[in-house]
């Protein structure tokens, strides 16, 4: 006997992170890690597979790999920003 699985997804206001890979140059994301959250414009996607970012309120242009550095968190999580 064949048996049926129903896959209902996740609810409404729960979403999968989005994958490092998956980010676009000139969009912007938001993403929280260990208690920190941060809302930064992709600048720039390296050789390397780092990305260079540019922090929305500040400005300030950094690594991304500086919020990963220590792994991900329980509370992980990258999201785009709707723009």
């Amino acid at each position: 006997m064949l048996q049926t699985i129903i896959y209902y997804g996740l609810p409404n206001n729960i979403s999968m992170p989005l994958a490092l890979s998956s980010l676009q140059t000139g969009h912007s994301y938001t993403i929280r890690n260990y208690g920190e959250e941060v809302e930064f414009e992709v600048v720039d996607i390296r050789g390397d597979g780092d990305v260079k970012v540019k922090h929305l309120y500040s400005r300030e242009i950094f690594l991304l790999s500086e919020i990963t550095r220590y792994g991900k968190g329980k509370d992980y999580d990258l999201q785009e920003l709707d723009t």
